[in-house]
């Protein structure tokens, strides 16, 4: 016989992703030995008209015969290529992943029949409670609540136990957890070490109190993980945006390194998307969001691609403009929406700008320098119909608030000089003035200026 295990036959629960897939599948293996055609049948075999009818011990029986060495470990084996390989998406998955699941962790206890107390098989159970916001069309998550747990149980009386009885006993257990989690307020929710206490005390008084012919094995194991994406106070950068300049940076290398045509052949191919000027700015900011989520994280993908692009692209290429200031604007704006509809609250994207000036005067033939003005800003804006502003509308009001605040500057320094204070007046009416029905300037801040005559 074949030496058991230690822990109990459910793996301890892993951390979920924050895309909110996790639960059983996270406890899957990865195998590369994929179930066979006969491992399926046996599947198939299995779920016969009125199975679920059938008393628990019989139907266990017809999963794995624990006491026959060489027919359970062929079963085992058979069910554990299906666990790692069969796609979730199979129209057998919920069968299998339940009624077969929960069978061959009981029968694998009576086959090891190991001391009284790990005799009881485990139930692996998953709970969620997630909030959504519309996006620029997106259904977006806006916060996550996930919550794996197992326990061990035993049914009450064997011989009179259906299979049906069994899995909807465990299915309470569940259900009874998720209607808990989703009762609990916002701010619980997100202290993880406190709510993962609360859980487990839940999970141990429902199963303390359980009805329908299975009784708790006393023991138990919670992980409690809280997911929130979006809405946490702060910048909203998403990742990837390097700070844009009026003026711009030179290209160059990053670490001795270069973006390469692959590159940035596969940027241009994932974000210039075609007529991207006259699409709607809701919808190029969804669909830039798109390609990034698609990415895997390789190397070879757009992610990394795009960041090589950031960083060493010459300003003399005739996409500059768009991967450096284009791209990164309708990541803040998605960014900014989804904190806007997750905090109930408005937040206004931001960008920042600089300015340099010198004043030059003739003297003597010369051009000599008399003035100077060193000034950095960021401002906000609000898309007040992204459905219908175009990104090349939303990049001319950029344009226009930025070169309006360095005509400004300039007249003032030409006239003798600007202060600090004067500089954020003028990029506030330079602002105003290019505000319009579909964007509008909501504010700025002045980082450093200096000017001197």
């Amino acid at each position: 016989m074949r030496a058991a295990a230690g822990a109990p036959p459910a793996p301890a629960p892993s951390p979920v992703a924050a895309s909110g897939i996790g639960g059983r599948n996270s406890w899957r293996g990865d195998s590369e030995e994929k179930y066979t055609s006969a491992d399926y049948e046996r599947l198939l075999s299995l779920k016969t008209e009125g199975c679920e009818q059938l008393l628990l011990v019989q139907f266990e029986r017809a999963v794995m015969d624990w006491e026959d060495e060489t027919a359970y470990h062929q079963a085992e084996e058979a069910y554990q290529r299906l666990w790692d390989t069969l796609p979730e998406t199979d129209p057998n998955w919920g069968f299998f992943s339940r009624t077969v699941y929960n069978t061959w962790q009981a029968c694998e206890k009576k086959h090891y029949n190991a001391c009284a107390q790990s005799r009881d098989p485990w139930y692996a159970g998953w709970a969620s409670f997630e909030t959504h916001g519309d996006v620029f069309g997106d259904d977006l998550v806006l916060t996550g609540a996930y919550l794996d747990f197992q326990f061990s149980y035993h049914p009450q009386d064997e011989a009179s136990l259906t299979v049906e009885q069994r899995d909807a006993a465990l299915r309470a257990i569940e259900s009874g957890m998720e209607a808990f989690l989703q009762k609990q307020s916002a701010a619980a929710l997100k202290n993880e070490k406190a709510m993962e206490k609360t859980l487990k005390a839940e999970l141990e008084r429902q199963l303390g109190a359980w009805e329908g012919g299975l009784v708790w094995g006393g023991g138990s194991e919670c992980f409690y993980y809280y997911n929130q994406p979006f809405g946490e106070e702060g910048p909203s950068t998403g990742g990837l945006v390097i700070e844009n300049t009026a003026e711009g940076t030179l290209g160059g290398s990053w670490n001795g390194e270069k973006y390469t045509k692959a590159q940035y052949d596969l940027a241009a191919k994932e974000l210039c998307f075609e007529s991207w000027q006259s699409m709607p700015a809701a919808e190029f900011a969804r669909r830039v969001h798109a390609a990034f989520q698609q990415d895997g994280g390789e190397e070879t993908g757009l992610f990394f691609a795009y960041e090589m692009l950031q960083a060493t692209l010459e300003e003399t290429d005739p996409n500059y403009a768009f991967f450096r200031d284009t791209v990164p604007a309708a990541q803040r704006e998605y960014d900014a929406r989804a904190n806007t509809v997750a905090w109930g609250k408005e937040v206004d994207p931001e960008r920042s700008a600089s300015v340099e000036l010198e004043l030059r005067e003739d003297v003597f033939g010369d051009k000599v320098v008399v003035g100077a003005a060193y000034g950095g800003y960021t401002y906000t804006y609000r898309l007040l119909n992204a459905n219908t502003l175009t990104v090349a509308g939303r990049d001319a009001f950029f344009q226009a608030v930025e070169s309006g605040a360095r005509q400004r500057l300039a007249e003032a320094l030409e006239a003798g000089g600007m202060s600090q204070q004067e500089f954020k007046k003028a990029v506030e009416q330079a602002g105003k003035a290019a505000s319009t029905e579909l964007i509008q300037f909501t504010g700025c801040q002045i980082e450093y200026f200096e000017a001197s005559r």
